[in-house]
């Protein structure tokens, strides 16, 4: 059974007994005991029976250890086994460095095979740092009382700290990218990074969290169900962090929604731990008072915001439409008259706020499959980096609009080098 084929089985049968283990802690420092196996467990091992807790302890304290064979008491049968492999292989934050299994069984135990993709000096290395960066977001998550918003907070630490990283060349690249390591750490993943991240710092704040696995999009995606308020919704961090050049892409699109709402491009796959419906929705823009019907309240709830953002230096604002209809409706009041309303707004948020507004610069941003618009505010003396992560990639007809804004255009030059005669 391999962790990056999410999907495959390898189903065996095994008859025998179980014996009762106890464990918990863990230090990475040092070898893992059978009672460090027992620290962080996670969610499903609770729906295991005390028969196969026993051989999941067993065999959880071998894969901290970078065991090569890892011998338990008797599996009882192939679906025994099948819950085992896919808990560990899925849903267990401290077995990143598992990347498959195998078992056989003769006479008074079972034998696991595990493959590491990672040995086991690096390993402790990677559970220190990753403990360190993920707490440094929990400490202050768990100050936060209100669960939605504590959620909200890892949500959106996590995508503003992380950039979604898809390898090009993945047997070139050396790092770690699928896992809550690349995600906290390295700054750098991809879907599995990001939902074993997000998963690992919510547990670690007090917040019940999963993976599970399916496909978006037309590839293979994993994402997480979280439990706010005693209820569990869908959360995707990875399609909420958008690959782009502008600073303040984090959206909401993908924060706690039904399976209804999420279905809409992803499929689930059947994976043992993961069945938990998630049947409400607490849409962010919706939770949060976001949601305009007409022109006249999208203009006055942006004008709020953007009120709010300029009084402590905030550069955006973003509010939804209720419906397609209202979303095209709104570009086009703003649009009209070469965007008199949108200057009319900026007026009124620079009277608001005494912010050193630029009122010409009507620049926004409308998302039409998310039938969001955000407005960006421009400062005096605002800078092209202020804005972008690489202003140096910006083509020339933009850079002549940002030059029209008032922001000033800071692209370091480059320098060519000169050959060097030996």
């Amino acid at each position: 059974m391999k962790k990056r084929d999410f999907f495959k089985r390898l189903c065996s049968a095994f008859l025998a007994l179980g014996t009762a283990f106890t464990v918990i802690g863990f230090n990475a420092s040092a070898a893992a005991t059978l009672s460090d196996a027992k620290n962080g467990l996670p969610l499903f091992y609770d729906s295991l029976t005390t028969e196969e807790k026993n051989i999941y302890a067993r065999l959880r304290q071998g894969v901290m250890n970078n065991e090569e064979k890892i011998n338990t008491y008797v599996i009882k049968n192939a679906d025994s086994y099948n819950r085992i492999c896919e808990l560990i292989l899925y849903n267990d934050d401290l077995t990143f460095n598992l990347s498959g299994i195998s078992a056989t069984t003769t006479g008074s135990h079972t034998t696991f095979t595990p493959t590491y993709d990672i040995d086991q000096f690096t390993y402790s290395l990677m559970v220190k740092e990753m403990q360190k960066a993920a707490e440094k977001i929990a400490k202050k998550a768990r100050k936060i009382k209100d669960e939605y918003s504590r959620i909200e907070y890892i949500h959106d630490t996590i995508t503003e700290n992380a950039e979604y990283f898809p390898l090009d060349d993945p047997e070139s690249y050396i790092g770690y990218t699928h896992y809550a390591y690349g995600a906290l750490v390295e700054g750098r993943a991809v879907c599995q990074g990001y939902s074993a991240a997000f998963a690992y710092v919510c547990r670690m704040s007090g917040i019940q969290c999963i993976t599970v696995y399916g496909t978006s999009r037309g590839e293979s995606h994993s994402w997480n169900k979280v439990l706010c308020d005693g209820k569990w919704y869908n959360v995707d961090v990875t399609w909420d962090d958008p690959v782009s050049n502008f600073k303040d892409n984090v959206t909401h699109s993908y924060f706690m929604l039904s399976d209804l709402e999420i279905a809409k491009d992803h499929t689930l796959k059947s994976i043992t731990g993961t069945d938990l419906p998630a049947e409400g929705s607490r849409e962010y823009f919706s939770e949060h008072g976001l949601v305009a019907k007409d022109n006249s309240s999208a203009l006055k709830l942006l004008e709020t915001l953007l009120t709010e953002q300029a009084e402590n230096g905030g550069k955006t604002a973003t509010i939804s439409l209720q419906d397609n209809r209202s979303f095209k409706n709104f570009v086009n009041h703003l649009e009209y008259n070469d965007r008199k309303r949108m200057k009319t707004l900026l007026q009124s948020v620079k009277k608001a706020s005494k912010a050193d507004i630029n009122t010409k610069a009507t620049w926004y941003i409308a998302d039409a499959e998310r039938r969001t618009v955000t407005v960006v505010l421009v400062y005096k003396n605002t800078k092209l980096s202020d804005y972008f992560n690489a202003p140096e990639l910006i083509d020339e007809k933009n850079l002549d609009t940002y030059k029209k804004m008032g922001i000033k255009i800071d692209i370091p030059e480059k320098t060519e080098e000169k050959a060097v005669e030996k």
